[in-house]
């Protein structure tokens, strides 16, 4: 910026014309005042006018929740991260399984106890039956030893598959407490669950997805209205990807409320090679987008209702009232329409 005269009552009439969209206190300076003190100047130039906002997302895809089912107990780990690609069968989650597995153990012991028992068992009846044709019992007092010994083992094997049956339902409930991959396919979403907590039942715990159809997904509450941003770009590393916002259909917004304490946004990602799913992406908003404007800082800018907006350009050493046609706006710069060229020299309030 360059420094200029004028007598120090302009600097007054200046101020008196107000901030933007302030009420006029008077009417603003004659159209051409000489210079005589040193004020602050700006060049009418190019370049672009923009209201950003950032955030932090991760890219996603199109993916299905897995859960436990309807068993209920508190969880143990994970397996995988966000990103991981998975192979079908692949363990996943798990929840804390120390009490069916010990009941599984009791289960075996007393299985083994009842094989043990029915063995010794059937030893001494066929021992009794020996003794019974070394002694020359009657056939009858043989036959109804043996028809015993049948009955016997008819119970034991029925009580035997009980006992499996209920050792098999231990072991599938013990498969029920493991998420495993049901198909190859990439990590897409993990809830936020400690060692310890409980987990309901049928409770989405971990999403999984084929990789195709790649989005961008944030998950904060502090983006409002992305539908009314003008431009949308995602950085991911040293890559840029043109974004367009994607809302959530109501059957989506309904899963969401119901199962999450946040509604994500989702952006699509404009392109034919989408990034990896998982990786992390600052989202910069763009709420005013102008990428070649004729400019000026923001603070060079001056409202009264009876002008409108003005600015005052430095002419041959002298000050002169011009008014604009502005467009997009912000702190920074405001981009002009109309009443300036590149080049101009500017009043700028300190």
């Amino acid at each position: 910026m360059s420094k200029l005269a004028i007598l120090p009552v302009l600097i007054a009439l200046l101020f008196l014309s107000g901030c933007i969209g302030d009420a006029p206190a008077s009417l603003p300076p004659e159209l051409l005042l000489p210079v005589s003190t040193r004020v602050d100047t700006a060049i009418v130039t190019r370049g672009s006018v923009a209201a950003v906002s950032r955030y932090i997302g991760i890219t996603r895809t199109s993916s299905e929740h897995l859960s436990f089912g309807s068993i209920t107990d508190r969880f143990c780990q994970f397996y995988v991260h966000i990103g991981d690609s998975v192979t079908e069968g692949q363990l996943l989650a798990t929840l804390n399984t120390e009490n069916i597995e010990r009941d599984m153990a009791n289960q075996l012991a007393n299985i083994s106890r009842i094989l043990q028992e029915n063995d010794l068992n059937n030893q001494r009846q066929c021992l009794h039956i020996r003794r019974l044709v070394q002694e020359g019992a009657s056939s009858h007092e043989i036959e109804s030893a043996e028809l015993l010994l049948e009955q016997e083992k008819e119970r034991q094997a029925l009580r035997l598959s009980h006992e499996e049956e209920h050792l098999a339902a231990l072991k599938t409930q013990l498969e029920m407490m493991e998420i495993r991959a049901p198909y190859d396919g990439v990590i897409t979403y993990i809830v936020r669950l400690e060692a310890g907590e409980w987990v309901g039942s049928f409770r989405p715990v971990i999403y999984i997805s084929t990789g195709n159809n790649v989005f961008v997904e944030y998950m904060g509450s502090i983006l409002q209205h992305p539908g009314r941003a003008v431009r949308v770009i995602g950085y991911i590393t040293s890559n840029s990807y043109s974004l367009q916002h994607s809302p959530l259909t109501a059957a989506e917004q309904l899963y969401y409320q119901s199962h999450l304490s946040a509604t994500p946004i989702r952006f699509e990602i404009d392109g034919n090679i989408p990034p990896p799913t998982g990786a992390y992406v600052s989202i910069d908003v763009y709420t005013q987008w102008e990428e070649d404007a004729l400019r000026i800082p923001s603070n060079a800018l001056f409202y009264v209702a009876e002008h409108g907006f003005h600015v005052y350009r430095i002419k041959s050493g002298q000050l002169e009232l011009v008014v604009l046609e502005i467009g997009a706006r912000t702190e920074t710069f405001t981009e002009i329409l109309s009443g300036l060229y590149e080049g101009d020299e500017i009043f700028v309030r300190p």
